[in-house]
C-alpha cells in the first residue's frame, strides 16, 4: 500500500521528485477506489432504479472509476506499476486511505441525510473548505491532486524523460483507455506530454466540483 499522506507531506517540496510523485499517485488510486463502495451501497439501497437520485449517484461512481483510471495511467506512463489487486478498504472507518479526512467517520450505508453529508465532505473543494480545516495537511482529495500537479510542474524535465523512456523506448505501458472521459498518456516528438497530465488532473478537479453541486 502507499505511504500515509502525512509521510508524503513530511518530504520537503524540493525533494518531491518523480519517485515521490509515483507514491502520491498510488495514494490517489487508493483514495478513488475507496469511495466506490460508499457510493455503490447508497445507490443499491434505492428501491427504484433509473430515477434521478439513482442516476446521479451512478454518474458519480462512474466518474470515480474514471479518476482512478487516470491516476493509474499517469503512474504507468511514469514507469510505475499501479497496485490494485490488494486494495481492500474496510468499513466503517475513520477517514479514507492515506490519511485523508481523518475525522470523517463513514461506513457502507443506505442513502440518508447523514450519508449525503458524508458525500459532501468527501467532495468538498478546497475553495469551500471551512476555515478550521484549511490548516490541515491534505484535508481533501482535491488538495492531494493539487500537490501532485505541483510536483509534475516542479519536475517537468524528469517527468518528460520518464514518459519518453517508458512509452517511446520501452513500448506502451500498462494503461487502460476508453471513450468515456479518459485516455492513455502518449508520447510524440515535438509535443509536450505534460499537457496531457495537466488536462487529466484538471478534469479530475473540475468533476469533483461538479459532483459537489449535484450532490447538493
Amino acid at each position: 500500500m502507499a505511504a500515509n499522506i502525512v509521510d508524503h507531506v513530511a518530504v520537503s517540496t524540493q525533494d518531491r521528485n518523480v519517485e515521490w510523485l509515483k507514491q502520491a499517485l498510488q495514494t490517489a488510486i487508493e483514495l478513488e477506489h475507496a469511495t466506490l463502495p460508499i457510493y455503490l451501497a447508497a445507490m443499491y439501497s434505492l428501491f427504484v432504479q433509473n430515477y434521478t437520485a439513482y442516476n446521479l449517484i451512478r454518474s458519480i461512481v462512474m466518474e470515480e472509476m474514471v479518476h482512478m483510471a487516470i491516476s493509474c495511467n499517469i503512474l504507468a506512463a511514469l514507469g510505475g506499476s499501479p497496485r490494485i489487486k490488494d486494495l481492500a478498504p474496510k468499513f466503517p472507518s475513520h477517514g479514507l486511505p492515506g490519511g485523508a479526512e481523518p475525522d470523517l467517520y463513514i461506513g457502507l450505508a443506505k442513502i440518508s441525510p447523514p450519508q449525503l453529508k458524508n458525500f459532501l465532505r468527501i467532495e468538498m473543494p478546497t475553495t469551500l473548505l471551512p476555515a478550521e480545516f484549511k490548516s490541515e495537511t491534505y484535508p481533501t482529495i482535491s488538495k492531494l491532486y493539487d500537490a501532485i500537479l505541483e510536483a509534475i510542474r516542479a519536475n517537468a524535465d524528469e517527468v518528460r524523460a520518464a514518459i519518453k523512456h517508458t512509452i517511446a523506448r520501452g513500448g506502451p505501458p500498462n494503461q487502460i483507455g476508453d471513450d468515456i472521459g479518459f485516455a492513455t498518456i502518449t508520447y510524440k516528438e515535438n509535443e509536450d506530454p505534460l499537457l496531457q497530465l495537466y488536462d487529466a488532473i484538471a478534469a479530475i478537479l473540475d468533476e469533483g466540483e461538479a459532483r459537489r453541486r449535484r450532490v447538493c
